[in-house]
């Protein structure tokens, strides 16, 4: 099935979490807008001279028929200036081939996606208003869905469905805080 489809992946959304950018250029960085954009990951070597890791004409100008392209630097500068959450690494004397920084490439970019995924993850899915802990209103959104089958906002285990079930798992965390 599609990933959006809510029958093979329940609560999985297609929404881009986060942007892995290596030695990549855009030709303009006002498709860069804001802090709800997605965390943006950039490894850049500034000896590129395929894509400059500022503002050139790639292949070191020898294509200058082609667009002017801001390369990893002032995509992490007016990322930066949205406050978004953007990390920057500059390997110095590297080149367009940064194969040679795979092992700290994986690394940083695993550690930048599990802070990412881990943060959007709720670990509480009893909290069903996500106020941080089991209350009435929690019991109340479920009464209030009762009875749901597909699409439902707040089906606790995931079947789809808001039932006795969803409300059983509510109460029995009852009082509790989330965290």
């Amino acid at each position: 099935g599609l990933l959006d489809d809510p029958f093979s992946y329940p609560g999985i959304s297609s929404n881009v979490a986060g942007v892995l950018d290596l030695v990549g250029a855009v030709q303009d960085t006002s498709i860069i807008e804001g802090p709800n954009d997605p965390p943006i990951i950039i490894y850049h070597g500034n000896a590129d001279d395929i894509v400059a890791y500022n503002y050139d004409y790639p292949y070191g100008g020898q294509l200058n028929s082609y667009p002017m392209l801001y390369g990893g630097e002032p995509i992490a500068q007016r990322a930066n200036n949205l406050g978004m959450n953007v990390q920057f690494t500059l390997f110095d004397g590297a080149d367009h081939d940064i194969s040679p920084y795979m092992s700290e490439i994986i690394l940083g970019s695993t550690l930048f996606f599990e802070q990412i995924i881990c943060s959007s993850v709720n670990m509480c899915p009893e909290d069903v208003n996500g106020d941080g802990s089991i209350t009435v209103q929690d019991i109340l959104s479920i009464l209030g869905e009762f009875g749901c089958i597909n699409f439902c906002e707040n089906d606790v285990n995931n079947d789809e469905y808001v039932t006795v079930a969803d409300l059983l798992m509510v109460l029995s965390l009852f009082g509790s805080i989330c965290g």
